[in-house]
């Protein structure tokens, strides 16, 4: 049993009378020293034990008010230290009389009080000067005969030399810990709530051990808070996802590898995020081999440390979760579920099955080529993520084949994609978002292609692909926007909140919020529907298309200069029409123009 020597020789010194020595209970922050400690001693029940917290203790008197605080607690509700003191007063009688704390010396009236055992607890986070507060403690032990028993972490804190050199004039004995993880986990579970993820990590407790042992830090309050986590994790996984164990197995020991070493202070939140980095842990990639993330992964050799390629925990997701502390419902099942890792093998898509060959039946891998190769044929492929992803798998493939020819396979592609482009079926690229990116369907930034959660290391001919693809994802954007521009006039005319969704920033939404299209509108019959809401609903629509429009001036909103001529010609449309109706209405179209459109 864990710690088993350590409880028989705490349990013999409780029955030593005036020993002349104290009991140094000595190791790691987050070890299960003060759960130990009262399990042993049972010091919250047995009066003849008092538990003295040295925490945040700073001076001799403070010292002498946490004797007093721990013998008679104050009130949590008590505010001023007049009325705590007189609380304590009221209780406190030396020889039947009350007693003037003004006239007597405080620690005086607590030895009258205090029990045979004292336990000092966070002794090295005293803030009193060791020798100091060795000559007090002494007091107890020399002259009170007392039993007194000390517990601390002596490799931390700022005085851990002098505390080292000190207990040596004290300290009889020396007994430590090692962190008692079945109890912490029996402990746990109760605390827990009943659910999914409690029952899923209750039959996986020797994954949770191991993970627990390959950290090294032996802090337990670590493990436990990683433990708190991951099961409201995976109680918002969707439940058809649950049931794939063995990568719900490797989410589990990745979440809690990445969240004790992040709560730990090994690796940061900007660590969090170039999980993703190739380089970090490639050598070839000039991955430094001291940087925190190479380091972990050494450690935690099971954990999917590196998300660089496919991982079933990825590295945005792991940003949201252990470094920003929250993702939604929606964005944690998205992202298990872009893994592919969470569906039946004839529910993942061909490119996924393409870049798992190896574990594929031989008459399945020649079907599936087979039936990527028809659909290529009759160009029914048609996202650029998808087509980067088939030409990854089969360069990965092809590496173990001798008749295979990267030259012939880039070829292919590349003649692929120009033809999807003539015949008109290449998706055009998204506009811009809030942070300025337009959106091609994949990303391939920082040295990888990614898609659907999957990344790979471009080779010189993908690099190639890649930009072939955005120049003609480019191109198609350019000749749909004149079709774009009647959709979003039609929806001015009969949907205004329509035609503000497509030029209002929302988070993550790819529309026209920072990407021209109003100058493809014909100035004159935007200003007859501006005009006619004007006149007939001022105080709703009228405003709200008016403040759309306005809003496209903001100056950070750079990109939108193509519309700025457009609006100016909109205003002097709108007032040479809101003339032609009478000299009242063309005033009140000025003093709206200056209220919701902004000047140039």
């Amino acid at each position: 049993m864990a710690n088993e020597i350590a409880e028989r020789v705490v349990a013999k010194y409780l029955t030593v009378k005036k020993p002349g020595y104290a009991l140094m209970l000595d190791a790691p922050w987050g070890s299960g020293k003060t759960h130990f400690i009262r399990k042993v001693t049972d010091h919250e029940t047995n009066e003849t034990r008092l538990y003295v917290s040295l925490f945040n203790v700073h001076t001799a008197e403070e010292f002498e008010w946490a004797l007093v605080r721990a013998l008679k607690p104050w009130s949590e509700q008590t505010e001023k230290w007049g009325k705590r003191i007189s609380e304590f007063v009221s209780g406190v009688t030396v020889a039947g009389c009350s007693v003037d704390l003004t006239k007597v010396n405080m620690t005086e009236i607590a030895f009258d009080s205090l029990p045979d055992t004292l336990i000092f607890d966070d002794v090295e986070r005293c803030g009193i000067d060791p020798k100091q507060l060795w000559g007090l403690i002494n007091g107890f032990v020399e002259h009170e005969g007392k039993r007194v028993i000390l517990v601390c972490n002596s490799v931390k804190g700022a005085k851990k030399k002098q505390l080292a050199a000190i207990r040596e004039k004290l300290v009889g004995q020396v007994v430590t810990i090692e962190p008692d993880i079945g109890a912490a986990l029996t402990t746990v579970w109760v605390r827990l709530p009943d659910g999914p993820g409690r029952k899923f990590l209750q039959l996986r407790q020797d994954v949770i051990r191991e993970t627990f042992a390959d950290a090294k830090h032996n802090n337990l309050r670590l493990l436990l808070r990683a433990l708190r986590d991951a099961v409201d994790l995976i109680d918002q996984i969707a439940p058809d996802m649950r049931t794939f164990h063995e990568p719900l197995e490797r989410l589990v020991r990745t979440f809690l590898a990445l969240h004790m070493a992040f709560h730990e202070g090994r690796i940061s939140k900007e660590d969090l995020v170039n999980r993703g980095e190739v380089a970090i842990f490639h050598s070839l990639g000039g991955g430094d081999e001291n940087h925190p993330l190479h380091l972990l992964k050494r450690d935690q050799v099971k954990a999917e440390i590196d998300a660089a390629y496919n991982t079933v925990f990825s590295a945005e997701l792991g940003r949201k979760l252990i470094g920003d502390g929250y993702a939604s419902y929606a964005v944690i099942n998205e992202a298990l579920h872009e893994t592919h890792q969470f569906r039946e093998t004839e529910a993942k898509s061909d490119w996924v099955r393409l870049w798992e060959w190896a574990d594929e039946d031989e008459t399945e891998l020649i079907a599936l080529e087979d039936r990527i190769a028809q659909r290529m044929q009759r160009f029914e492929i048609t996202e650029p993520g998808e087509i980067l992803q088939l030409y990854g798998a089969r360069e990965f493939k092809g590496a173990y084949f001798d008749d295979f020819c990267s030259k012939e396979n880039a070829r292919e592609f590349c003649k692929y994609i120009h033809e999807l482009d003539n015949r008109e079926l290449l998706p055009t690229r998204l506009p811009a978002t809030t942070r300025d990116r337009e959106g091609y369907g994949f990303d391939a930034e920082f040295g990888r292609i990614i898609y659907e959660g999957r990344a790979f290391k471009p080779d010189l001919r993908a690099r190639v692909l890649v930009r072939l693809l955005k120049q003609k994802m480019d191109a198609a954007y350019e000749r749909a926007l004149p079709d774009v521009a009647a959709q979003l006039f039609a929806d001015l005319r009969s949907d205004p909140v329509a035609f503000r969704e497509q030029l209002e920033a929302q988070a993550g939404v790819h529309n026209y919020s920072y990407a021209a299209i109003l100058h493809h509108l014909d100035v004159a019959d935007v200003a007859r529907i501006l005009l006619r809401y004007f006149i007939e609903e001022r105080e709703i629509t009228a405003v709200l298309v008016f403040d759309t429009i306005g809003n496209r001036t903001s100056p950070h909103r750079q990109g939108l200069a193509e519309e700025q001529d457009w609006i100016a010609a909109l205003k002097q449309e709108l007032e040479r029409q809101a003339g032609n109706v009478s000299v009242i209405c063309l005033a009140q179209m000025r003093l709206f123009l200056q209220r919701h459109m902004r000047a140039e």
